[in-house]
């Protein structure tokens, strides 16, 4: 049966000051300024611009939000008023919560004119393995795309970061997606490209040189996203969870 389709409602927009890279204009909605929340950049911030609401979150409250949340060892999510998950904040190497957004830092490691080709890298590169190996216990701690592609271990939401942050850099429309797969909780990597919509598995360790033609969405079964968001934007899926629709509404 085919599965419903589903419109993601466009949650937030970050929005910063001038800096040296950022996502093409294609994908600003309010402001074409590049927007670089960053973990590792001390930039000025001006806030969350929440579309439902129509108003800015200001930078403090952004950062008593983070704070609430410094004693949860898991991705957190926020809502005001009637809008309810407009963004989210994971747990980072500091142990610090930062918006899910900053986690993509403007990191491509090379040059590549070919998505296969950062695909390929970090399957070779990194090796999947569950957070709470690593880290001391805690379920759940994000490496930003830099470090993403420097330490050689990571789970599913560091491959799916350092992949989606160069395929940004290389002018594409990529996206970490949030959900689940086959019941399990899951991150992966949503590229949109030629008015079509592929799923790139960023845990996949093997099959890829096999690979003629960069997997469609909707012929890839078991992804059932609930969130996905970019270096600028955190959507939110107001549809049937059953779908292999990525677009924005």
């Amino acid at each position: 049966m085919r599965p419903l389709l589903s419109l993601f409602a466009l949650a937030i927009l970050l929005v910063f000051f001038f800096s040296s890279y950022g996502p093409d204009d294609s994908q600003t909605v309010i402001s074409h300024h590049p927007a670089d929340w960053v973990i590792e950049k001390g930039t000025g911030q001006k806030g969350i611009y929440i579309f439902q609401l129509k108003q800015w979150l200001p930078k403090s409250r952004v950062k008593e939000m983070l704070a609430q949340s410094s004693q949860v060892n898991r991705v957190a999510f926020y809502s005001l008023r009637r809008v309810e998950d407009f963004t989210a904040s994971a747990p980072g190497t500091d142990l610090k919560h930062h918006i899910v957004n900053s986690y993509l830092v403007g990191y491509q490691p090379f040059r590549a004119k070919n998505p296969w080709i950062p695909w390929q890298t970090l399957a070779r590169k990194k090796t999947y393995q569950l957070d709470k190996m690593t880290n001391k216990g805690r379920a759940d701690i994000w490496q930003t795309s830099r470090q993403a592609y420097k330490y050689t271990r990571g789970d599913c939401e560091d491959h799916a970061i350092a992949l989606t942050d160069w395929l940004i850099s290389m002018g594409l429309d990529a996206r970490v997606a949030i959900g689940t797969y086959k019941g399990t909780g899951h991150a992966w990597v949503v590229l949109l490209k030629g008015g079509k919509t592929f799923i790139l598995e960023a845990t996949q360790k093997s099959g890829l040189k096999q690979m003629t033609k960069l997997p469609l969405a909707k012929q890839t079964p078991g992804y059932f996203p609930r969130y996905q968001f970019n270096r600028m934007h955190f959507w939110k899926n107001t549809g049937s969870a059953a779908t292999y629709n990525y677009s924005s509404s």
